[in-house]
């Protein structure tokens, strides 16, 4: 609830208030959206120093400006309204899970992962949540991460 009464225009006290009455009404969605939409960047420059920016593609205001148009007209022919203001864009890094850090890949290079997990060039470190998926779908992931760190896992029972 901490999440939306920060977003009412009223006092804290009223705002627990209304939501207490309003919630039971309302339906929260997310959006997933494929990675190609996002910009981000890690380097390593040659002092040691990781610098990450997070950014979203020029392309990714315009699909979720068409997405928040087409919610509405939906939600008004179900009778139901989409509350102004409520439509809001995350900021990179805030979402639940950060994919294709350290991506995957047949042939792995500095900075990839093998099919296993294991990172390029530093033999008995295996990255098993997101970080090693090669690519981020529209689709939620959180079960794919979830497979794919069950899978690694029981590869590794093996080895050890």
């Amino acid at each position: 609830m901490s999440e939306f009464v920060s977003r009412i225009p009223m006092s804290k006290r009223n705002s627990i208030e209304l939501l207490k009455n309003l919630l039971s009404s309302c339906l929260v969605g997310n959006i997933f959206l494929p990675g190609h939409l996002s910009k981000n960047t890690a380097e390593l420059s040659t002092d040691g120093t990781l610098r990450i920016n997070g950014d979203l593609h020029p392309e990714a205001h315009v699909v979720m400006k068409n997405a928040e148009v087409l919610l509405r007209k939906t939600y008004w022919k179900m009778g139901a309204i989409l509350m102004p203001m409520s439509f809001t864009v995350g900021k990179p890094g805030a979402d639940i899970h950060y994919v294709g850090s350290l991506p995957m890949h047949s042939s792995p290079r500095l900075g990839q992962t093998n099919i296993f997990g294991e990172v390029a060039g530093l033999p008995g470190v295996h990255i098993v949540d997101g970080a090693c998926l090669p690519l981020l779908t529209e689709k939620s992931h959180t079960l794919t991460i979830m497979a794919n760190a069950d899978r690694i896992g029981r590869s590794l029972v093996t080895q050890l």
